[in-house]
């Protein structure tokens, strides 16, 4: 949060109108407006998630599945900004996902649909929390302009043993990709850090039998990207995509159906469901 912002806010607690902020700080009354919307709810109270620790510290440990998941979706859909300000923009039809996280974080925010011409209508969430962010920073080395910075090395080892599968799952939700229609199954990861999808897919090979993976590099406008795919080979690769889905899905309490949906349906028509 900047030095403007914190005054803004000091001023509107000891009671001064917004006129009077503006006079006080020198400044635009656009400038006050926009901290007034993002941090002073309508009856004139800040908002809870300014001062919330609990909300603050909710990443510091990785204590459960829901928290795994959510950092790995997080790393893959969401963007933070210098002030703290979080941000997760997905489809609207996936909406639910950006629903159960307000919820687990007890956000006073809504979930914002934003209808885009010519393009599908996106789900928004947002908010803000300083100590969040030096979390993500310090902990994880999750940067405002992520793509352009690597996370933390070895960030997999970060997470406890139990919640691995939970938090590649969440990542996979946001960068994952998957193509089963009857008997094809492939199964891919995207994203901008090598390392990091290396580490991943290596945990996932290592717990499935006789399964590698390959990697293809791409130029974009502004970097390079990578394509993870794991390789089942052709030997019993429907038992492998059985172990992957138990691994990923076995006592989970969230996931992003329409995938899960793809991996039951070629489960089903392998006979492996």
């Amino acid at each position: 949060m900047t030095n403007f912002q914190n005054k803004v806010i000091n001023l509107f607690k000891k009671g001064y109108t917004h006129s009077q902020i503006c006079k006080q700080l020198n400044c635009p009354k656009s400038s006050v407006s926009s901290v007034k919307s993002r941090f002073i709810d309508e009856l004139g109270e800040v908002s809870k998630e300014y001062y919330n620790t609990s909300l603050g510290t909710y990443f510091d440990v990785i204590d459960s599945e829901r928290k795994a998941y959510f950092l790995g979706f997080f790393l893959a859909d969401g963007s933070v900004s210098s002030t703290g300000r979080f941000s997760i923009n997905i489809l609207s039809t996936d909406r639910n996902i950006l629903d159960e996280l307000a919820l687990e974080l007890n956000l006073s925010t809504k979930v914002i649909i934003r209808e885009r011409a010519a393009r599908k209508a996106q789900a928004q969430l947002r908010w803000t929390n300083q100590q969040m962010f030096n979390t993500f920073k310090e902990v994880y080395n999750i940067l405002p302009d992520k793509t352009h910075h690597p996370l933390s090395q070895n960030l997999l080892n970060k997470i406890p043993d139990e919640y691995k599968a939970s938090f590649i799952r969440g990542f996979f939700d946001g960068d994952g990709c998957l193509e089963a229609d009857k008997g094809v199954f492939t199964f891919r990861f995207v994203g901008t850090d090598f390392n990091f999808l290396e580490q991943i897919s290596t945990y996932l090979c290592n717990r499935l039998p006789d399964t590698s993976y390959y990697f293809s590099k791409k130029e974009g406008k502004t970097c390079f990207w990578y394509v993870f795919t794991l390789n089942f080979h052709r030997i019993d690769k429907p038992t492998k995509v059985y172990t992957l889905y138990n691994l990923l899905y076995q006592n989970a309490t969230i996931w992003l159906d329409r995938k899960r949906q793809k991996f039951i349906s070629y489960l089903k028509y392998r006979g492996k469901l």
